[in-house]
């Protein structure tokens, strides 16, 4: 009885947490009747976890579907990032409720609950996954595996984060192969650029997936990666990753990653992401584990292009100044942030990209910071 009394207040309190969240931020369910329980079929690790997971806003998903083997499709790119962001927003708060419910536990003693009970901070995504029947075929749970993996190997290799989409976020929204589809368009996303394929043309997905980019590009739209820079600027896509220890037994993996724009509403989109994972080495499991550590997140970055006039053949090239953006201390396992800028497209033109070469973040975890710079 005295356990399920405190079970009780627990959720009380959580429940008191999100209508107060909800009330700031404006977040309402998707739902006639605006009931903020969700149905899914998804097999919670337990009955706690089900029920702070049901605190949590519906997502209007509006007409997402599936086509071929597990692509995604979306309306339009607003569609896209409509989803991408509520299922940001989910993520976030589901990792606050669950600190909230849990604020009276020690770190020693929440980092074993966790253990024990399976805690995912990104259970908001393996639902949609789930629900939507492409766990099997999701790039962020293909990603999430092989990082499990490197743990139990005591980090041995390099860190196996995705070099082409590295937001846990949109690797959900992504298959293994790296496809989406936006409204017609099946977006195949390679190291040497984008391949635009027809939604008609689906039939054929499983061998096209075996062709190299040249061949690709006789055959459909792409938008190749472009230049190699110069020394001043490096080409997107690029990526980096670096293992940086605190101590003997604590490390924090810093993860760095610009793909190639896509165009959006007739404007070109390039994009910086980048990403801490806090992690310790644990003698009990023997093995290295994500851990919690108070983590605030800054990256400052310059974008660069340059375009040509497919018609008269001159050129210029611009840069969009430096862009920069904050993600205040909380206590977490991950900790990212996305910087974004916007060029406008233009007819007959071809745009290439880049950006300033070794763009800096600063990481400050536990009151200790730590400058890095990314080389690109």
């Amino acid at each position: 009885m005295k356990k399920e009394k405190i079970k009780r207040a627990s959720l009380w309190l959580v429940t008191a947490t999100l209508t107060v969240s909800l009330s700031i931020i404006g977040l309402t369910s998707c739902d006639k009747d605006n009931n903020p329980l969700k149905s899914t079929t998804y097999s919670f690790s337990s009955d706690e976890f089900a029920d702070l997971y049901n605190l949590l806003p519906n997502i209007d998903y509006g007409r997402l579907s599936i086509v071929g083997d597990g692509i995604l499709r979306f309306q339009s790119f607003d569609h896209f990032e409509a989803i991408y962001d509520q299922l940001e927003r989910n993520c976030e708060m589901w990792d606050s409720l669950f600190l909230v419910s849990h604020a009276n536990l020690s770190d020693t003693s929440l980092e074993d609950y966790e253990t024990l009970n399976g805690y995912d901070e990104f259970l908001p995504l393996a639902v949609f996954e789930h629900d939507f029947n492409i766990s099997s075929t999701s790039l962020r749970k293909a990603k999430s595996l092989a990082f499990e993996n490197w743990l139990n190997n005591n980090l041995v290799g390099e860190i196996p984060n995705d070099a082409l989409i590295d937001d846990d976020v949109e690797q959900a929204l992504f298959n293994i192969y790296h496809e989406i589809c936006i409204g017609d368009t099946i977006y195949s996303i390679r190291k040497e650029g984008n391949v635009l394929i027809p939604l008609d043309s689906i039939g054929n997905i499983r061998r096209y997936r075996l062709l190299p980019f040249d061949e690709l590009s006789e055959i459909f739209p792409v938008v190749p990666k472009g230049w190699n820079g110069d020394i001043d600027y490096s080409y997107i896509p690029n990526n980096w990753k670096d293992t940086i220890h605190i101590s003997s037994n604590e490390c924090f993996a810093f993860m760095a990653n610009a793909p190639t724009p896509i165009i959006h509403n007739g404007k070109h989109k390039p994009k910086l992401v980048t990403k801490v994972i806090n992690l310790k080495y644990k003698p009990s499991n023997n093995k290295y584990v994500t851990t919690r550590r108070k983590t605030s997140l800054e990256a400052k970055v310059v974008f660069y292009w340059q375009e040509e006039n497919l018609i008269t053949g001159t050129q210029s090239n611009d840069t969009l100044g430096e862009l920069s953006k904050f993600k205040e201390e909380k206590k977490r396992k991950t900790r990212k942030v996305v910087i974004k800028g916007s060029i406008e497209d233009r007819d007959n033109t071809h745009f290439t990209f880049g950006v300033k070469r070794n763009p800096s973040a600063t990481t400050i975890i536990n009151g200790v910071e730590y400058p890095i710079s990314i080389v690109f």
